[in-house]
């Protein structure tokens, strides 16, 4: 390793950069963690191990004025009586000073010959001559590879090229050279460059907002544990991307992103049938992603009209659920099959899994992705209103209208999308039997592939056809053929595949016929699929006997329908061969991947399971042996899916139709009854199926809406010269080739999102059953994929398929309106302001009444179209809405603090450009950019606050993190930056040039400590008028009212009279209009009532003190690994390890009993996790109970068959279930009200004095009734209480006292309700703050409590201190919340639950 190092080091010879284990070697593992140790190199030489800074040559500008005891204690060495340009790292110092402080730019090491495009400052400061272009500043060649998406080079003029100053660091698998403080920092470094200076702000505003609904939460990634900033700036690029685009695009990239995969746990997520043939374990596919994408992403949980509210329920009168757990299970189907690219070089790279590409979007696998039909939203299936492969295949050259679509496959012919042999492409003595279809020099075709001129080429990426094309050579082989795989373009080399357009195929059929692999797998298929190859014999018996393919078919690989590969066959005076040949007479050129036609008979059978699903199943020819039938097909399939059972009235063609509950009622005898038999494998119902097609509308006249009901789409009969265009009114159309309404008739209609539909007139059902007996029907489904030959293209259609199932759905464009309008500053829009937004997007442009410009390019779910809609609507900009109460909403926080740094002019240093927070920010604010906590963001968007808003039934999201901690936390910070500049002193979330060591020296106005600071200024003439009115506009919005600005000029006045400093005078009134509630929202307060009351002393209890402390494991806590089935009656226990199988506790695991014969439960004893010995001790000693079979279910009858009638809990939703637990109120007899909050009422009542705390954050668990006797819940910080405006001695004004208070009065019933929170969480807040910090320094944790605690441990230690007070705050009944993240486990659900535990 070290004679390699000394080779490949460019220009020195005094200093090696070794990076260990090499290929092919391993550390050994004692030398791990060594340092200082020798090696002699092969050539004798001697060199010691030393650290990575090294000789390493560094700029040290910074460093000068960020020593932490001044600038003196570095420039002595240069100008000392001895200047040395060598500085020893003192021995006394804790390398975490080198590590963390930064203040150095890394130049090289000594004794290299480096070329460094500097940036202007730096060159200058090393007396270098200063570039004066790029093409100067760039003096190395380079090479060429892709970043991440959108990427663009540095602007090596800016600095781009130097760490600290455009350039960023990444840590790889291999090294590390830059702190863990830097690396996590970096991401936000970027977010804050662009956020303040980018041109196109409200670009960077939509942005914001959308990763704010299409969330990545840190925790749940490892790009996140690892500290990467790629990963993350790539993925939240999409929405910068589409932040005016389409949100098609959006749902599509996210979908795809690898991020987005591993987060909700679909990325590797493989097939039930898949995971059954490899490795015969029933598994099924994960649901995280198909339930996120709906409710967080789509259409929510409710179907809603076009003006947002809800759709209530005639007949119930709740509100309609726009899914069940039915079309989770189906769409999460569709999101199999994902994998993460592979890793490559020019990104980030720090992964533990070698295959895993945080950035490039995830590719599909067609072999592990699910092929079955999936039923999903409003009875639809993916492949509803597509038309059938069989019509594509009869159309004529398909591939020649306008929209076909061909990929550029460049040199090598192996295709991307389609499925075919590699050898074809990559061996050359097959390649050479290979007949690939080639377009002729001057079609028309290759004029459009080739897109040259003057007898060149300029091939695209894709190229789709934006007219139709003729073809009538008839030497052109491409004027011969239906349909097009892989083409080469003349004979230049060059190939393309054909994209066929998506379709469906019918999942039963009739009339199958055998197909034979040369792999010897056997299936069924549909002779009108174009899905086959041509294998031809002599008298239709025997082996192939063709001697030239050339002569049956246009190319190699061509697929054909049935009775093509008859015609083609005949051509040669051959015919379809009758028996199943397994030879390929073209040895090795033959493709195994697709059946070969015959003769041989097939059917398609239903196989029923006790649920109602159906699977499919081929029934072939006796001799085939089970073993070679696709295992997809094969009778011990497990693929089962969800149809539409039709009932008695509406069953097709059976003289004693029954429903699917009677059938399932008595399953077994129904099933002889139906003439089925029982499969051989899992003993269920295996029938004979009938396919019945007819003509479904009979009416000459019939209404858009029937035939939107339609379901099997057609392919555009525009341009067929064969087809009838009738107009039948109603704005429906028909295309027919007599004029006349037949099965065979296509319509043509509009439907309501504006887009162009076609339907044929046919309806398919599927019945078992023979006419003169009992039958069972249901509809025919269609899925976009084949069963035994999957082409990757067909999972792309798929896939974007079911997200137009989302994207179209009535709920769309509401959804989307609500969620971006909250975003926005009004929380509670109007249905008037929903629907012109809902219109906008559905519409795709926007006319603004008042310029008269229109905004959108008219296609649907433009999201410009919708942001102007948004922003440009009057509702959006009436400030006559600033006046009512309801109107408006409560400012994001972290907005809050970015509009101060923005509205007074904020700039960093020239020497440190980019801005570092010092602290959490989410932990301290509940925001931060790339810091959501969980999927549903930092809050929820129907969060209802515990005050007013919440009394009027108002949401307030942001009220969710408007507690007194955060509150004074915030005005802390945003304090510091107007009085200090961005430091760290007095609670600031800067980083000062000392670290914030010398906080006695800040002097109000100040900023010589600070990195960055406000470069406002008013102007030497301005007068206090002056001053107060332009801070209140760019502040406020100018929504101070009179009484309010009287106030702010007395502030300016009399700091004038007590310091004549108008820079301090104007720095008060900026500390009093951040305190004002006008700051805080986007409507107008009145606080004209007086003083808020103060908090009433309390008196010491005497009683004895009793406390309830509720700790919420948050995400989809998995308890039946915590108590587990041990001796139970009946088969729970087998029960129990059929269901959970790999991930339930094993007989060996269940080895900590207790016993619960004394209960009602079907069991005397359970077993609890190995890991929890001491709830066991706990529960044995008599101190601990468990609440078994409690929860959402409203009554004891209620199952997975009747769950959606039975209660009002939406059960597949992480918010409802999270909000039912703490609320225990399944009949909601005390609405609104948690359980706590119940407890802490009845007390009250029984007179104890009683008091509610919670821990960072409001809960509804605390929530009283209402008209409730018992106080209102605290709210205390994990990390203690923070006081209010600790400010220098030096400093008179306190704007708490001296004025926040009086901006915050009480306000009337016409004042803000959103204000009226601001101001009672600020006034409240601050006199907690106060008590709280008194009452915790009084208390002391004992020697055993952990002195570095974290998460639970320092919530629990806070807890702990509180109840050691509870006398001196005057309660003997304590109620206690708090929460513990991280027990959403979406995989490794047995590790990560024996890690929690």
């Amino acid at each position: 390793l070290l004679s390699d190092a000394v080779q490949k080091s460019p220009d020195t010879t005094m200093v090696f950069d070794i990076f260990t284990p090499a290929i092919g070697s391993i550390c050994d593992a004692a030398d791990i963690g060594r340092y200082n140790f020798q090696i002699q190199s092969n050539d004798g030489s001697c060199y010691q191990n030393v650290h990575p800074s090294e000789m390493q040559v560094y700029d040290f500008t910074e460093w000068v004025n960020l020593h932490p005891n001044g600038p003196a204690n570095i420039r002595q060495f240069s100008l000392g009586n001895n200047p040395t340009f060598q500085l020893q790292f003192p021995a006394s110092h804790n390398m975490d000073r080198w590590e963390n402080n930064g203040g150095r730019v890394s130049l090289g090491r000594l004794g290299e010959t480096v070329t460094l495009p500097l940036p202007t400052v730096l060159a200058e400061n090393l007396g270098l001559d200063v570039p004066t272009s790029d093409e100067e500043a760039i003096s190395i060649p380079r090479g060429i590879a892709c970043g991440s998406p959108n990427e663009v080079a540095n602007d090596l003029m800016l600095g781009g090229s130097t760490f600290g100053r455009g350039a960023f660091d990444a840590a790889t698998a291999r090294a590390q050279t830059t702190s863990n403080v830097i690396l996590d920092a970096q991401k936000l470094n970027v977010w804050m460059e662009l956020t303040l200076k980018a041109p196109d702000q409200l670009r960077q505003r939509v942005a914001w907002a959308l990763a704010q609904l299409l969330v990545i939460t840190p925790s749940a990634v490892e790009a996140a544990q690892r500290r990467m900033t790629e990963a993350f700036v790539a993925y939240y690029d999409i929405f910068v991307r589409h932040a005016f685009g389409n949100y098609r695009n959006i749902l599509k990239e996210v979908t795809y992103s690898p991020m987005m995969g591993e987060m909700l746990s679909y990325v590797n997520s493989k097939s039930t049938a898949y995971i059954w043939q490899q490795e015969q374990r029933l598994e099924y596919a994960d649901e995280n992603f198909a339930r996120e994408i709906m409710q967080l992403f789509s259409i929510g949980l409710h179907m809603m009209h076009s003006n947002g509210t809800e759709v209530v329920d005639p007949d119930t009168g709740t509100f309609v659920r726009t899914y069940t757990n039915d079309e989770i299970s189906e769409y999460a189907k569709l999101y199999t099959g994902f994998e993460p690219r592979q890793r490559r070089g020019n990104i980030e790279d720090r992964m533990r899994q070698a295959n895993m590409n945080p950035i490039d979007p995830m590719k599909l696998n067609a072999q592990t992705h699910d092929r079955t039909p999936k039923l999903g939203l409003n009875g639809q299936y993916i492949g509803d209103g597509l038309p059938l492969c069989s019509d594509i295949a009869s159309q004529q050259q398909l591939f020649l209208k306008a929209g076909a679509t061909y990929r550029l496959l460049g040199k090598s012919s192996l295709p991307q999308m389609l499925t075919e042999p590699t050898s074809w492409s990559s061996d050359d003595s097959v390649r050479s039997n290979i007949d690939r279809l080639s377009v002729t020099e001057g079609s028309q075709l290759h004029q459009k592939l080739c897109g040259g001129s003057g007898g060149s080429c300029s091939f695209k990426g894709v190229v789709t056809l934006d007219q139709d094309l003729t073809c009538n050579d008839a030497n052109d082989p491409v004027c011969s053929i239906n349909e097009p795989r892989i083409l080469e373009i003349g004979s230049s080399g060059v190939f393309y595949e054909y994209v066929r357009p998506p379709c469906a195929r019918l999942a039963f059929y009739a009339h199958g016929k055998a197909m034979a692999t040369y792999g010897e797998d056997f299936y069924c298929e549909d002779p009108s699929v174009p899905e086959g190859i041509v294998a031809c014999c002599q008298s239709g018996n025997g082996n192939a006997a063709v001697s030239s393919i050339s002569t049956i078919v246009h190319f190699s690989g061509e697929r054909m329908a049935f009775s093509d590969a008859v015609s083609a066959c005949e051509t040669e005076g051959l015919d379809v061969c009758l028996d199943l040949p397994t030879d390929c007479v073209f040895s090795n050129s033959c493709d195994s991947s697709v059946g070969q036609w015959t003769r041989g008979q097939c059917s398609v059978l239903a196989k029923i399971d006790v649920e109602g699903r159906v699977a499919v199943v081929h029934s072939l020819p006796q001799q085939v042996p089970n073993a070679n039938i696709d295992p997809n097909i094969r009778q011990d399939t497990k693929s089962f899916f969800q149809v539409q059972w039709l009932d008695e009235n509406d069953a097709s063609g059976g003289s004693q139709p029954m429903s699917i509950g009677d059938f399932l009622a008595n399953y077994e005898a129904q099933c002889a009854n139906l003439g089925c038999q029982r499969d051989s494998s899992d003993n269920l119902c295996l029938c004979s199926t009938t396919r019945i097609d007819t003509q479904a509308i009979q009416d000459s006249s019939p209404s858009t809406s029937e035939v939107l009901q339609l379901r099997v789409g057609a392919v555009d009969p525009r341009s067929n010269s064969d087809m009838i265009r009738t107009d039948l009114g109603n704005g429906v159309a028909m295309y027919s080739t007599d004029g006349s309404l037949t099965m065979d008739s296509i319509f043509e209609v509009i439907d309501s999102n504006g887009i162009t539909q076609w339907r044929r007139n046919i309806k398919s059902t599927v019945r078992i059953g023979s006419t003169n007996s009992p039958s069972i029907s249901f509809r025919n489904a269609p899925h976009m994929i084949s069963f035994t030959h999957p082409e990757l293209r067909d999972v792309h259609h798929e896939v974007d398929a079911a997200l137009d199932h989302y994207f179209y759905h009535q709920n769309m464009a509401p959804f989307l309106a609500i969620r971006m309008a909250q975003r926005f500053g009004i929380s509670n829009p109007s249905p008037r302001y929903v629907h012109v937004m809902s219109k906008a997007f559905r519409e795709g442009k926007y006319l603004d009444g008042s310029s008269g410009k229109s905004f959108g390019g008219g296609i649907y779910g433009d999201m410009g179209a919708l942001v102007a809609a948004m922003l440009l609507d009057r509702e959006a900009r009436s400030y006559i809405l600033d006046k009512d109460p309801a109107h408006g909403a409560m400012f994001e926080p972290f907005l809050r603090y970015l509009r101060l740094m923005r509205s007074l002019e904020f700039e960093m240093d020239e020497q440190n450009p980019f801005i570092t927070f010092a602290q959490d920010l989410q932990l301290s604010i509940g925001q931060a950019p790339y810091e959501m906590p969980s999927v549903f963001s930092f809050f929820l968007p129907e969060y209802k606050s515990q005050d007013d808003l919440g009394d009027a039934d108002l949401v307030c999201p942001e009220c969710q993190v408007l507690t007194g901690p955060k509150v004074v936390t915030l005005m802390n910070a945003m304090l510091s930056l107007i009085k200090f500049g961005f430091d760290q002193a007095y609670g600031g979330f800067g980083r000062g040039t000392d670290n914030g060591r010398r906080i006695d020296q800040r002097v109000v106005g100040n900023t010589g400590f600070a990195l960055g600071e406000n470069m406002y200024s008013p102007g030497s003439s301005a007068t206090a008028a002056d001053v107060v009115n332009e801070l209140s506009t760019l502040l406020t919005s100018g929504r101070l009212d009179s009484n309010k600005s009287t106030l702010l000029r007395r502030v300016y006045r009399e700091t004038m009279q007590q310091t004549g400093d108008r820079n301090v005078a104007m720095i008060n009134v900026q500390q009093s209009i951040i305190a004002s509630p006008e700051f805080h929202t986007n409507s107008i307060s009145d606080n004209n009532l007086g003083t808020r009351p103060a908090p009433v002393a309390s008196t010491p209890s005497d009683k004895e003190y009793k406390a309830v402390i509720f700790v919420m494991l948050e995400g989809g806590y998995d308890s039946f690994n915590m108590l587990v089935p041990h001796q139970c009656s009946g088969n729970l226990v087998e029960q129990y390890e059929s269901e959970r199988g790999a991930i339930g506790l094993t007989d060996q695991e269940r080895r900590l009993v207790i016993d619960a014969a004394s209960s009602s439960q079907p069991c005397s004893q359970f077993a609890l996790h190995p890991d929890l010995p001491i709830v066991h001790d706990l529960y044995e000693d008599g101190d601990l109970a468990f609440f078994a079979n409690t929860g959402v279910f409203a009554s004891s009858s209620m199952d997975k068959s009747n769950y959606f009638a039975e209660t009002p809990i939406q059960l597949f939703a992480h918010n409802s279930m999270q909000r039912e637990t703490k609320v225990m109120d399944v009949f909601d007899e005390s609405s609104g009200s948690g359980v706590l909050g119940r407890l802490a009422d009845v007390l009250t009542k029984k007179g104890y004095a009683t008091n509610s705390i919670t821990l960072d954050n409001p809960t509804e668990t605390l929530a009283a009734p209402a008209n409730s006797e018992s106080p209102d819940p605290v709210i205390v910080s994990q990390f203690g209480a923070q006081s209010f405006n600790e400010k220098p001695a030096t400093e008179i004004f306190d704007v708490h006292n001296d004025i926040g208070k009086k901006l915050n009065d009480q306000s009337d019933n016409y004042s803000s309700m959103f204000g009226e929170s601001w101001s009672r969480s600020f006034v409240g807040g601050v006199d907690e703050a106060e008590q709280i910090k008194a009452q915790l320094d009084s208390a002391a944790l004992g020697d055993h409590w952990p002195t570095n605690g974290n998460g639970l441990t320092r919530k629990l230690g806070v807890v702990s201190k509180m109840i050691q007070v509870q006398p001196s705050r005057g309660t003997d009944r304590g109620m206690f919340y708090t929460s513990l993240g991280g027990w959403d486990h979406h995989r490794l659900v047995k590790q990560n639950l024996q890690a929690k535990f």
